[in-house]
């Protein structure tokens, strides 16, 4: 055993001496807020929960949230129903709970989380990132499920980029997730990011035709982006380049406005789309 190893195991074994023998003789309430913290650090449940079955109050905000998330089930509840437990509290890294669930993965505690209606939802991370920003990235349609049904979401929520959720999920490829955002009656589709770039813009760089009919589709497309997108849609039924093809390769997204617009008062019955 490293000298590390052995110092870690001699405060482990303090704190079940000080638990067992002299709980009686100290000030138990300091004693669990200094107690809690290094419980957590060596992952012993069994000391947090000798912690809840003493009633002391051990509670301590210096913990990462995705430090809690990860307790089991028991301990979360237990930490949740405390009265001075703050659930849309940020820890020093700028996450909430529900963050630092996303972040986790934890679809279980995302539901738990969600059925409190004084859960901030929108809440946004250092990084700019609202939780449905984190669920679109990680890639996760069971999550954003769970987002969307909350009754404050906000769909058009924007990170520091200028992006919002339609633009991740573009870059994310989830079809399943595009489709879940283009049903909300108050999806904006012609959001544009820092760089000017709209979701459509954003899926015809991605070269991802099947993203770009389903954005054309939606009735709150702007016309002129409709006009001139269509255009450029590219078609992959016949697997031949086309003039369309090719003012998108060489362009790019970000000029292709200015491409469609020269298509736009030709004769487009020549193209194949």
């Amino acid at each position: 055993m490293g000298l590390h190893e052995s110092q870690d195991s001699t405060i482990y074994e303090l704190i079940e001496f000080i638990l067992d023998d002299l709980i009686q003789f100290i000030n138990v309430t300091e004693l669990g807020k200094e107690i809690f913290p290094i419980a957590t650090f060596f992952d012993k449940n069994d000391i947090i929960r000798t912690l809840m079955e003493e009633k002391i109050d051990f509670y301590s905000r210096s913990v990462d949230n995705k430090v809690i998330v990860n307790f089991d089930e028991d301990i979360f509840r237990y930490l949740i129903n405390l009265e001075e437990f703050d659930i849309n509290a940020e820890d020093k890294n700028g996450n909430t709970l529900l963050h630092a669930a996303i972040d986790q993965g934890k679809s279980e505690v995302v539901k738990f989380l969600t059925s409190y209606k004084n859960l901030e939802v929108n809440t946004k991370d250092l990084g700019g990132n609202s939780p449905l920003h984190l669920a679109i990235k990680s890639n996760n349609p069971e999550i954003v499920e769970m987002l969307l049904s909350y009754e404050n979401i906000n769909v058009n929520e924007k990170d520091k980029y200028g992006d919002t959720t339609l633009h991740k999920a573009i870059r994310s490829y989830n079809h399943k997730i595009i489709e879940m955002l283009l049903l909300r009656e108050e999806i904006d589709v012609n959001e544009k990011d820092n760089q000017g770039e709209t979701p459509l813009h954003g899926a015809v760089k991605s070269n991802r035709p099947e993203i770009v009919k389903m954005l054309l589709s939606h009735k709150n497309m702007d016309t002129k982006q409709k006009e001139i997108f269509s255009f450029l849609e590219i078609s992959r039924e016949d697997e031949a380049k086309t003039p369309i093809n090719d003012g998108v390769s060489i362009l790019g997204a970000s000029e292709a406005e200015s491409y469609g617009e020269s298509l736009h008062n030709k004769d487009a019955s020549s193209y194949s789309l």
